[in-house]
């Protein structure tokens, strides 16, 4: 799997509605935007230190980046299979009452089941 399609799949488990490629270039100039400055003021005091420095902060920089999507994926996956049990007992009760399943799936997506609900809407969409 490319890097794209890793960023694309983590965007999307975050809920957030961003071009993966344009997501990667701008990271990638922020961090070396971020490399370059911090190796010019290590040039001033340690000029020796400035290279692997900015390639340092470059890394840094990209990795706690890549880390924060992967942790908000988790955190929003993980309230998603919170909230699972309750969603799908609800719409068998829809489904009990007479109602058609892509009733009941619509019906069964409120607000209070938060990002779970922003799926289900996605999905009955579809």
């Amino acid at each position: 799997m490319s890097i794209e399609a890793r960023i694309r799949k983590l965007l999307i488990n975050c809920d957030r509605e961003v071009n993966a490629r344009e997501f990667l270039v701008s990271i990638l100039l922020f961090g070396a935007g971020f490399g370059v400055g911090f190796g010019l003021i290590l040039l001033n005091y340690a000029p020796e230190y400035a290279m692997p420095g900015a390639i340092g902060v470059f890394v840094l920089f990209e990795v706690v980046v890549y880390a924060s999507l992967i942790l908000s994926a988790a955190k929003r996956i993980g309230q998603i299979e919170e909230l699972l049990p309750d969603f799908l007992t609800m719409m068998a009760s829809n489904i009990r009452s007479g109602l058609t399943p892509e009733r009941a799936l619509l019906f069964s997506a409120r607000k209070e089941f938060g990002p779970l609900a922003k799926e289900i809407d996605r999905a009955a969409k579809s």
